[in-house]
């Protein structure tokens, strides 16, 4: 086989393949960030969503109702 048969890459082509790569990874790595970024802010909304108008008076009246479904009893201490 002559050496003209053989595919030699020259250093500016492994140059131009290697910014080529460069720039598919830093592509890739954008999107992924926008992507992730996406998915924290809708779950950010979601959470503001589910929350929205819950105040400590809500909470409250909750709690307090609890306590008429449900008896607990207060434990029973021996006598000395």
């Amino acid at each position: 086989m002559a050496h003209t048969d053989l595919n030699f890459d020259t250093k500016e082509e492994n140059q131009r393949e290697f910014s080529s790569i460069q720039r598919e990874v830093q592509d890739a790595q954008e999107t992924a960030d926008t992507k992730a970024a996406e998915v924290i802010r809708l779950r950010e909304e979601h959470i503001r969503q589910a929350v929205h108008g819950v105040g400590v008076e809500a909470i409250v009246r909750k709690i307090s109702g609890l306590g008429s479904r449900f008896h607990v009893p207060w434990p029973k201490f021996p006598s000395n």
